[in-house]
C-alpha cells in the first residue's frame, strides 16, 4: 500500500486550528500591538487641552525646606513616601543656583494668565 500523502492523512494529535491542514498560518499578534492605531494617511489627533487650574495653582518654591513622611498603606501592607501636613519623618533641603536675572525674573514677576 502507497504511503498517503501529507493533503490526505489524518491527524495524529488533538485538531487545533494551528495543527490543522486546512487553517491558514498567521503570525500572532505581539503583545504591544494596538489594534486600533490609525491608517498612514488618517491626521494624528490634536492633544487634548490642559485644564485651566493647571496655570491657577500657586508655584511651587523652587528653594527651601520640604517635610515628607513615611506611612504604612495598610491595603498594600508597606511604606509609602510622600508629601504629608500633618506630620514628617525626613526633612529634604533644595537649593538652586541661577543667574541674578533668571532669579528675579522667575522669583518677582506675577504670574502670566
Amino acid at each position: 500500500m502507497a504511503p498517503a500523502s501529507p493533503s490526505t492523512a489524518a491527524p495524529t494529535g488533538p485538531s487545533t486550528p494551528a495543527s490543522s491542514p486546512a487553517a491558514p498560518s498567521a503570525p500572532a499578534p505581539s503583545p504591544c500591538a494596538t489594534t486600533t492605531s490609525p491608517s498612514p494617511r488618517a491626521p494624528s489627533p490634536l492633544p487634548s487641552p490642559l485644564p485651566l487650574p493647571l496655570p491657577l495653582r500657586p508655584a511651587q518654591p523652587l528653594v527651601g525646606f520640604f517635610g515628607r513622611a513615611h506611612y504604612l498603606d495598610p491595603a498594600r501592607r508597606e511604606w509609602v513616601y510622600g508629601a504629608r501636613r500633618d506630620r514628617y519623618s525626613i526633612l529634604l533641603a533644595k537649593f538652586l543656583l541661577l543667574p541674578a536675572s533668571l532669579l528675579r525674573r522667575y522669583s518677582i514677576t506675577p504670574l502670566m494668565v
